[in-house]
């Protein structure tokens, strides 16, 4: 995993996403076209997504640990 940065994520993948404005660290989901969204788990089964603000800080992609 990659260190915190300011740039926007450029490949696919579920990243940590924090920002002065938010109290606390999110998990964010980046798909192959480029849409950033918060979409948890359960608003996935439930099928709602909503687009997340770009700013803030990024690490990631997370990598699955054995």
């Amino acid at each position: 995993m990659t260190a915190w940065s300011r740039e926007r994520p450029s490949r696919p993948g579920w990243y940590w996403w924090r920002s002065p404005t938010y109290l606390g660290v999110k998990m964010i989901y980046m798909d192959e076209n480029g849409v950033i969204s918060d979409r948890g788990m359960l608003d996935k089964l439930n099928a709602r997504s909503h687009e997340h603000p770009i700013g803030g800080d990024w690490q990631g992609p997370l990598e699955p640990k054995e």
